[in-house]
Parts: structure tokens; C-alpha cells; sequence
């Protein structure tokens, strides 16, 4: 099946007139791709491919709008990203992706040397940092910390024996003195808070201030 596109005359004298990667970006949009699976998470954003008029329109968006707002904030360049240090709102974490970009989230620290969860193309979610990556084992404590054990994880402080104690569970596990849970629906990992700042409430309840802060 393929899509017929009539252009005005004067739009495809512009078309022959453009760099040839753009040109091929627009042939290529007009050939439809088949569907691909969504979840029912309202949270999702779009990531994958879509339909051949989606594709156009996002184009179109991009010459027209996005493309000069990426170079005003120094991204035009960006082919991905993956934010890190500190939670990003789901507003700020849906505007950069409304741009184009490739933006997914990822969970990590330097005791676990590098990363632990990673947000695969296809499932992105605003307010998830992914699922756990292979090898990688995850838990959450009674108090709501997130716990891991990996081939990468590191084996103690410098010279401070106390503090790799304090750090380490007696079965082997590493506090990342991170508080989340485990999203029922999509399987990855959210992030809501720092443990030592998560209380609780009458019904036992966790209550995470600045995860509330961020869906406001």
C-alpha cells in the first residue's frame, strides 16, 4: 500500500531545492509503517514510528517550529539523552520530547558503577526510569528503598569500612537510599524520592514530598 501525495507546484519546487537528506526524510514518510503496539499508560510518550501522515506533520513541525527552538537551546544536534542527578518533571521530560528528541530516562549511581534501569525505545514513560537490565537484581525494602545486586556493583568505600557496612544489607545487597516501587502496569521502576525523606502515613502509606511536588 502506498500513499498518494500531491504537492502544490511552488511547495515542490522548494522540495528539489532542500539538502537531499531532507528530501529522502520526506520520501520516506510518505511509505506507511505497520502499527506498533501501544501500552494503555496515559504516560506514554510517542517514540516509536507512526503512520506516513504523522511522519510528514512531525517533519513539517520541524522546519517550521521545533527545529529552530532546538538550535536556540543548543540542541539541534542532539540524536538522544538521558537526564540524570535529579527527577525531571513530567512537563520539562514532555516538552523536550515534543522537540524530537530522544529523550529517556535511566536510574543509576556510582556504587552500582554506571547504571541499573534504562528506558528501551518504544516504552518511554514520563515518570519511570525503565526496567532493570540483565543481570541486574532489584528489590524494594520494607521502608520503600530501592535495593540492587550486580556484577558491577562496588565492593567497598576507600578506607572507611563503617560506611560499607552501613551501606551494605547482610544478604548482600546495595541501599541506594532511593525510595520507589515497581510500576504494576508497564514493569519498570519509578523513583520517588530520597528514603531518609518518604514518610508514611496513618494507613501505612508511603508519602513522597517531592514526588507529589513533580506531578504539580
Amino acid at each position: 500500500m502506498r500513499y498518494e501525495v500531491t504537492l502544490a507546484p511552488a511547495a515542490a519546487r522548494q522540495l528539489r531545492k532542500v539538502d537531499p537528506h531532507v528530501r529522502r526524510r520526506v520520501q520516506a514518510a510518505i511509505e506507511p509503517l505497520p502499527e506498533q503496539p501501544r501500552p494503555p499508560a496515559a504516560t506514554r510518550q510517542a517514540g516509536g514510528p507512526g503512520d506516513g501522515r504523522a511522519r510528514i506533520l512531525a517533519w513539517a513541525g520541524t522546519c517550521r517550529g521545533c527545529g529552530p527552538l532546538k538550535n536556540a537551546r543548543g540542541v539541534a544536534c542532539w540524536c538522544g539523552a538521558y537526564p540524570a542527578g535529579e527527577a525531571v518533571g513530567t512537563d520539562r521530560f514532555s516538552f523536550y520530547r515534543s522537540l524530537g528528541m530522544n529523550l529517556k530516562q535511566l536510574y543509576g549511581q556510582t556504587e552500582a558503577f554506571l547504571y541499573l534501569t534504562a528506558q528501551p525505545d518504544g516504552q518511554i514513560y514520563s515518570d519511570t526510569v525503565g526496567p532493570a537490565l540483565p543481570n541486574v537484581d532489584l528489590r524494594i525494602a520494607d521502608n520503600g528503598e530501592v535495593q540492587f545486586k550486580s556484577p558491577g556493583m562496588f565492593v567497598s568505600y576507600f578506607k572507611d569500612d563503617a560506611k560499607t557496612r552501613e551501606t551494605m544489607t547482610p544478604d548482600g545487597y546495595v541501599k541506594t537510599g532511593d525510595a520507589g516501587f515497581f510500576d504494576s502496569e508497564t514493569g519498570h521502576l519509578k523513583i520517588i524520592d530520597r528514603a531518609k525523606d518518604v514518610g508514611k502515613l496513618k494507613d501505612g502509606t508511603l508519602f513522597p514530598p517531592k514526588y507529589i511536588e513533580n506531578k504539580l
